[in-house]
């Protein structure tokens, strides 16, 4: 009884050795991210080659390359912020028991618990080498309000402005689209003739910048994707892309209406003229695009089902889904 009563102290505490001990309890002797990444990876091997050696199907098919991936970021970023009260239930990893002699299902489990610590993996080295910004951005995008997590637990970051990297042939927005975004992006982007593809995650901002950038965007031939959550000023941008992608584990694009200081727009406004001939320059529904702005205030979201987003045109791709208006 002493021993289970300590234990959950140090779960109250929010304590690196408990949030260790719930991925596995072999792992509470690691102090550091480095040595945590290790252990799981090690601990993720280890399990791979026992479901092996039992006779285990080694191909678990695509559907579960991103198996967890949002479970494991948020439980991440949460413990990375100080909010580890918040997502001790996104760390509750119970290795698949077997039968003796195990059964086809029971290995199959067994290999999809090994792969997803290997997706945690993943998660916390891209996670723990990112700024504390980019964690907030993400965590705010992706992770409030989903999950279990409560709205209320936002993170401002120290920046208002978006945050640009390029990585090889990918530039990436994340954050704010403030006003004066256009002009900081296109400067940017001049200075990177490399890149074909623009990478979003953003909850928004001025639907002008945004609408410039998505034009500047067409006019190079570059393609949009998105690397989490892209709502209001940020779908536009997306609309900009040759091709539009949207891969597993599927981030939201979400749409609502114009607003000036939190105030939404009449209908009849400019602002609607002019992102309805921006529609249908970009080869997108434009009423569809107008009718999901108008299916939520300026202090909501609407998320369209991902299939309407390729029947128009929104996106041209969606994993596993669709290609423009076609089924995969």
């Amino acid at each position: 009884m002493n021993a289970i009563v300590v234990r959950f102290k140090l779960c109250l505490l929010g304590s690196f050795v408990c949030f260790l001990t719930a991925l596995s309890p072999s792992l509470a002797m690691s102090k550091t991210w480095a040595q945590a990444i290790e252990a799981v990876q090690a601990r993720a091997d280890n399990i791979w080659q026992r479901g092996e050696s039992l006779g285990a199907d080694t191909f678990l098919g695509t559907a579960l390359n991103e198996v967890d991936i949002p479970k494991h970021q948020c439980a991440i970023l949460g413990r990375l912020l100080g909010k580890s009260n918040l997502i001790a239930h996104l760390e509750e990893n119970e290795e698949p028991k077997l039968s003796v002699p195990p059964t086809e299902q029971e290995l199959f489990e067994l290999m999809v618990f090994s792969h997803s610590l290997s997706n945690w993996v993943l998660m916390a080295q891209d996670l723990t080498s990112a700024i504390d910004d980019e964690r907030k951005t993400v965590w705010n995008l992706q992770c409030v309000g989903n999950l279990g997590i409560p709205k209320s637990a936002f993170e401002r970051p120290e920046a208002t402005a978006a945050l640009f990297d390029v990585n090889g042939q990918d530039f990436s927005i994340l954050g704010a689209i403030e006003g004066g975004f256009f002009e900081e992006f296109q400067k940017e982007l001049e200075k990177h003739p490399q890149v074909t593809r623009v990478v979003l995650g953003s909850g928004g901002g001025s639907v002008l910048d945004a609408i410039r950038a998505g034009l500047l965007i067409r006019a190079k031939g570059l393609e949009t994707t998105l690397s989490a959550s892209c709502y209001s000023a940020c779908s536009l941008i997306f609309l900009g892309g040759v091709e539009r992608q949207i891969w597993s584990p599927y981030p939201s694009l979400g749409f609502h209406q114009a607003s000036i200081e939190g105030k939404a727009v009449d209908v009849d406004s400019e602002v609607y003229q002019l992102i309805h001939r921006y529609s249908v320059d970009m080869n997108v529904d434009p009423n569809f695009v107008l009718l999901a702005m108008m299916k939520a205030t300026p202090r909501e979201m609407f998320e369209p089902e991902l299939a309407a987003l390729c029947e128009a045109n929104v996106a041209t791709w969606v994993q596993r889904l669709c290609f423009g208006g076609e089924s995969q």
